[in-house]
């Protein structure tokens, strides 16, 4: 993937700007920039996607708390709670299999909700087990903690939807303004100012308007998907 991503554009730069007959101390440093930026970008590439799973985890910690709490209700033990919901096609799910893995192969119980606690990247996860590991220490009712946790998390999640609500509207005005109706008026101005001056349209400019118009339709993409709660009810 990366060997596609930087050799098109090198490539493209030694075909245009006659690369190989300039000087050595500028194909070294352009060399090391490339290396340098492919090293950023891989090194960042884990935290990326433990970030991604955060995420899909934090959306379905709900689903997920609830099964383990009916499971509990039901007069299962915490133990067999945690392996009859591992076993559902959730990224929650999988993230109980790996505790359901370690009580397998005979890890102690608190021991494996601690190493759950440290390794995974849902806050809304780690606030669960935290509450059933201080359960297990002090012997109070799991079934009781652990709806208590639940109803806290819901609570927490129609604030995060309010305020996102919130933030919706001045979004929106923004992106009506510079995604919408700035780049319409700003090509046609510029299309008329060419045309007074008499300088013809090229297709590179074009292309380049292009390019600047879906590169702000992205940002806001971006900032819209990065903004959004995530919750599966």
């Amino acid at each position: 993937m990366f060997t596609t991503i930087f050799m098109i554009p090198i490539g493209w730069m030694i075909n245009h700007f006659d690369f190989l007959n300039q000087p050595i101390l500028l194909i070294i440093l352009t060399t090391l920039l490339i290396i340098i930026f492919t090293f950023l970008i891989i090194i960042h590439l884990p935290r990326m996607n433990c970030r991604a799973l955060g995420i899909k985890i934090e959306g379905e910690i709900a689903i997920t708390g609830r099964r383990l709490l009916i499971q509990l209700e039901s007069g299962k033990s915490l133990v067999n709670s945690i392996i009859d919901v591992a076993k559902h096609k959730k990224e929650s799910s999988k993230a109980l299999e790996r505790v359901a893995y370690e009580l397998y192969m005979g890890k102690p119980l608190e021991q494996a909700i601690k190493e759950a606690i440290e390794n995974s990247p849902s806050k809304t996860f780690k606030k669960i087990f935290i509450q059933i590991k201080n359960s297990l220490k002090t012997g109070s009712d799991l079934k009781h903690t652990l709806k208590a946790a639940l109803e806290d998390i819901t609570r927490e999640k129609i604030i995060e939807f309010e305020s996102f609500g919130k933030k919706l509207n001045p979004l929106g005005l923004f992106y009506m303004i510079f995604g919408t109706i700035g780049p319409s008026l700003g090509i046609v101005m510029f299309v008329i100012f060419l045309t007074i001056i008499g300088m013809p349209i090229k297709g590179a400019v074009l292309a380049m308007f292009i390019f600047a118009i879906f590169m702000i339709q992205l940002f806001f993409i971006l900032i819209f998907s990065s903004m959004r709660p995530e919750l599966q009810i």
